[in-house]
């Protein structure tokens, strides 16, 4: 299937970097106040950038509601909790995973673009990883 968005609520963000080759991934917003890919597995995210900034202080798109596209860092089943692997990408939430960022609509595989229900920051559900 496509990837597709919904109901998608976004805000204006500043590039902390070139992000031009990561759209479509989780980032946070940095202590500088600028948007920064999410470099620690598990870690907090603010959103998924949604355009391309091509420098620092370029404005970009961040979706931190409903429906967005979101690349995939590894093998995801429909309706999966995903988080961020160390390079914003989408991946399941495991045991011991601090945050879940959202439900994967579509199965996904490495590389591939999939719809994601964002619920950012959940606390990941230990017991019940299915």
């Amino acid at each position: 299937m496509t990837a597709y968005e919904e109901r998608l609520q976004t805000i204006s963000v500043i590039a902390n970097a070139d992000l031009s080759a990561q759209q479509y991934r989780f980032i946070r917003i940095n202590s500088s106040g600028k948007a920064a890919v999410v470099t620690v597995a598990a870690g907090r995210a603010d959103g998924v950038l949604q355009d391309a900034p091509a420098a620092a202080n370029r404005a970009g798109e961040m979706a931190y509601a409903g429906v967005s596209k979101v690349r995939c860092g590894g093998t995801i089943t429909a309706g999966a909790q995903v988080t961020s692997d160390a390079s914003g990408n989408a991946v399941a939430v495991t045991s011991g995973d601090k945050y879940s960022h959202g439900v994967a609509m579509e199965a996904g595989s490495s590389g591939i673009i999939i719809p994601v229900m964002l619920k950012l920051n959940t606390g990941a559900p230990f017991s019940d990883l299915s």
